[in-house]
C-alpha cells in the first residue's frame, strides 16, 4: 500500500495531538505462551497506532507513529524491547517513494 506524502498522521503524545511524519513497523516474535500478556503492554507505548497479532514467522506487527524517525525509532529501542516475554524484533522504516 503507497502512502500519500501529502497524508499527514496525527497522534496523541504527552496530552498534545501532534503531526506524526514517521513511520515504523515492527515485526515482534514472543516467547511461547506470552502473546496475549506482550500485546497487551504494547498497546499502552505512547505512539503505538495499531497492533495486530499475526500468524506466521511473527506473532505481533506493531505500528508506531512519531514527529522524528529518532521518536519512532526509541519507543522500539526503549519500551518496545524491554517487554517481558518478546523473544526478538525486526523494525521496518518506511519510505516514500
Amino acid at each position: 500500500m503507497k502512502r500519500d506524502p501529502y497524508q499527514k498522521c496525527f497522534l496523541w503524545y504527552m496530552g498534545y495531538i501532534i503531526m506524526a511524519d514517521e513511520l515504523v513497523y515492527v515485526l515482534v516474535r514472543t516467547n511461547p505462551g506470552m502473546l496475549e500478556d506482550v500485546v497487551d503492554r504494547i498497546k499502552h507505548l505512547e505512539g503505538v497506532s495499531e497492533i495486530s497479532p499475526v500468524t506466521g514467522a511473527y506473532d505481533i506487527i506493531v505500528k508506531i507513529e512519531g514527529v522524528k524517525i529518532t521518536t519512532a525509532l526509541g519507543v522500539v529501542v526503549k519500551r518496545l524491547r524491554k517487554i517481558e516475554g518478546i523473544q526478538s524484533t525486526e523494525t521496518l522504516i518506511s519510505v516514500n517513494i
